[in-house]
């Protein structure tokens, strides 16, 4: 007889037995990592969301800074004062009743103006529906930041231009408070109205009040799924 001889090579016991290969993880197994749930990325609407308040928060801070400087001087200090030159200076060295009211009244104006981009960029009312006073809010807000952005950067680049030559400046004008306000002053309020600009910008999508396309289930049900297709 012939001897047959065995493979050893292919003979495996049950606890030899070849693994199968693993099978492919599905998206919620992805998404969790393979130790565990992975913080989710911000959505577009969220980081608007931080956008806006973020931008509301530095116009706020601009704002109250500014009416600080003018309390300061209602109050008596004459800090940075012959800076600003012109009325304002007379105004605040006069120390008239009428003087100090038209600069309380300043202050009060500029408190007013640096909550209105923080007070825009809040909820009111619904996403399709807004409410009222989010709309006035919202109104005041847009014009206090275009006039601050166009007066700034209008008086900032006037009084570069006459720093430089290019405008030739007045026989009594005061060059010292010409390039204190292209430096300082007139950029500040433009730097104001741009952070109050893009906290606008940013919550827009918040802000508009919704015009719901005609037939949608968001007209029919009285605009209470904010999740539906605004135009």
């Amino acid at each position: 007889m012939t001897p047959i001889a065995l493979r050893t090579d292919v003979l495996t016991t049950a606890d030899e037995t070849p693994a199968a290969p693993p099978r492919p993880l599905g998206p919620a197994a992805t998404a969790a990592g393979p130790t565990g749930p992975t913080p989710a990325s911000p959505t577009p609407t969220a980081l608007r969301r931080r956008t806006a308040r973020a931008a509301a928060h530095v116009a706020l801070a601009l704002g109250l800074a500014s009416a600080a400087v003018s309390l300061a001087w209602a109050l008596g200090s004459t800090w940075l004062l012959d800076t600003v030159g012109g009325s304002i200076e007379q105004l605040a060295l006069g120390r008239t009743p009428l003087a100090l009211a038209v600069i309380a009244a300043t202050v009060a104006v500029k408190v007013v103006a640096a909550l209105l981009p923080v007070w825009a960029v809040r909820d009111g009312g619904d996403a399709v529906y807004p409410s009222a006073r989010r709309k006035v809010v919202r109104a005041l807000a847009w014009a206090e930041a275009l006039v601050l952005t166009l007066y700034g950067t209008v008086m900032a680049v006037g009084g570069a231009l006459v720093g430089v030559g290019v405008i030739e400046a007045a026989a009594d004008a005061d060059l010292r408070a010409i390039a204190w306000h292209a430096a300082v002053w007139d950029p500040w309020f433009a730097a104001w109205g741009l952070a109050a600009l893009v906290a606008l910008v940013a919550s827009r999508d918040r802000g508009r009040a919704g015009r719901v396309r005609a037939g949608s289930p968001v007209g029919r049900t009285g605009g209470r799924r904010a999740d539906h297709p605004i135009v």
